[in-house]
């Protein structure tokens, strides 16, 4: 004999089975079906009256891709940090060895390491065309691959011009000397070569009524720098105040650097050897139209605090520096985000 609640549970199955055999399963049948096999059929699970049983299911099959989406999805996002990440610390590194200190003491270091910087573009391409011949994808080799090129194209590229316009100027001057309560009457520019930033005596001022300017797609401006109420006949002339695009060529026109602040008696010196090549024309034009001389010219921007000028120079360049920086950034977030989202999409 079975206990009362083996013969309860005997009926109830007789009773499903005899329903089976009659109307058929219940749509939503699976959805109590366990693990086994019982007279052909699935085993189901215990009913009970009065409860609501569960009514949708997966089919294996569909279990199996929702598997394989998650896979893919979570291996997608390795590919897309290391695309994300790798060539913006690269454009950090490159970006910052050719713009600031260590271009100006180890130029051959620093082009090495750009050096570098190509070479891994190249093994990153290369690596792209062996998967692809192995018959894998190589979407996302190539995707770094070309992040790596213009990574090092643009850091290199904007780093050389942050150091040229801005960071070099800065180091040439801060290497040079400076000079004091210089009288631009007596002293002569072949004993101040190696000045970066000269103080005039009190009273020197830019003597406008020899201003020259000598164009060259820009117009670069000169007058000599003398003392107030001095000598006006004077004839030689080694100090003098510069500028671009701030005179016509005419005298008394000229309206370079802080011309006008009666505080105003130092002067930056010009480094760039450009601009010297042209000041030094200019100046050539005034001994010719003024009847002076200038044996060894030192060419100065006319300024009441020099080092604040060359301050500006590396504030300058450091601001150019974290602007490219993060520029990049938003730039590759917005590249790998959207090549993310396609792959996701239409597999790659």
């Amino acid at each position: 004999t079975f206990p009362v609640i083996g013969r309860r549970r005997l009926v109830a199955l007789g009773d499903l089975l005899m329903s089976f055999e009659e109307y058929g399963p219940p749509p939503d049948v699976g959805a109590g079906l366990v693990q086994g096999q019982f007279a052909g059929h699935a085993q189901p699970q215990p009913v009970h009256y009065g409860a609501a049983g569960p009514t949708d299911y997966y089919a294996p099959d569909e279990i199996q891709a929702s598997k394989a989406k998650r896979r893919n999805k979570s291996l997608n996002m390795i590919p897309a940090c290391v695309s994300l990440l790798v060539p913006w610390l690269l454009f950090v590194v490159i970006y910052a060895v050719t713009s600031f200190s260590f271009h100006y003491n180890a130029p051959s270091a620093c082009w090495l390491i750009v050096l570098i910087g190509a070479i891994l573009v190249v093994v990153g391409y290369a690596v792209t065309v062996q998967s692809y011949l192995r018959g894998k994808s190589p979407t996302w080799y190539a995707i770094l691959s070309t992040l790596l090129l213009i990574a090092v194209a643009l850091a290199a590229s904007l780093g050389t011009a942050n150091y040229i316009y801005n960071l070099r100027p800065y180091y040439d001057t801060s290497n040079l000397n400076r000079y004091s309560a210089v009288d631009p009457r007596n002293a002569t520019g072949q004993q101040m070569m190696d000045a970066g930033e000269i103080t005039f005596v009190w009273g020197s001022i830019p003597d406008r009524s020899k201003a020259m300017g000598f164009r060259d797609k820009e117009m670069y401006c000169v007058t000599p720098i003398t003392v107030k109420g001095g000598d006006e006949s004077a004839k030689v002339f080694d100090f003098w105040a510069v500028g671009t695009n701030c005179c016509t060529g005419s005298p008394n026109e000229f309206h370079c650097s802080e011309y006008d602040n009666q505080y105003a008696h130092s002067g930056l010196r010009v480094v760039e050897a450009d601009k010297q090549a042209f000041y030094r024309l200019a100046v050539k034009q005034a001994e010719s139209a003024y009847g002076i001389s200038a044996s060894h010219p030192i060419f100065v921007y006319w300024l009441q605090d020099p080092n604040a000028e060359l301050d500006a120079y590396a504030d300058e360049g450091m601001m150019y520096y974290l602007v490219g920086v993060f520029s990049h950034l938003a730039f590759q977030v917005v590249v790998v985000g959207l090549a993310t989202v396609v792959i996701a999409k239409f597999g790659g």
